[in-house]
């Protein structure tokens, strides 16, 4: 972590409100719109997923690469999830 990107304290608190709280029934959980942060080959799209945005608006609610939100190189996980790095 450098400097300059902000720490989620303990006590950071974010909450975004979607139309539903249930991901859409069947798999691959496409985002509802193209973020610009989404691979530009991405062709598939659910509305229906509301999940997706509210999770992508809390990250950006707590602040998480704040700088480069709704850019190609937004990445909310870039402080915590390095190269190289394994993540589940």
């Amino acid at each position: 972590m450098t400097p300059t990107e902000p720490m989620i304290s303990p006590i950071d608190v974010a909450v975004a409100q979607t139309a539903t709280a249930a991901y859409p029934t069947e798999p691959p959980f496409d985002p509802p719109e193209r973020y610009p942060e989404l691979h530009p080959d991405l062709w598939h799209l659910d509305p229906g997923n509301s999940v997706y945005a509210g999770v992508r608006e809390t990250l950006h609610l707590l602040g998480l690469d704040a700088a480069r939100y709704g850019t190609p190189a937004w990445n909310p996980m870039s402080a915590f999830v390095r190269p190289g790095d394994r993540a589940v």
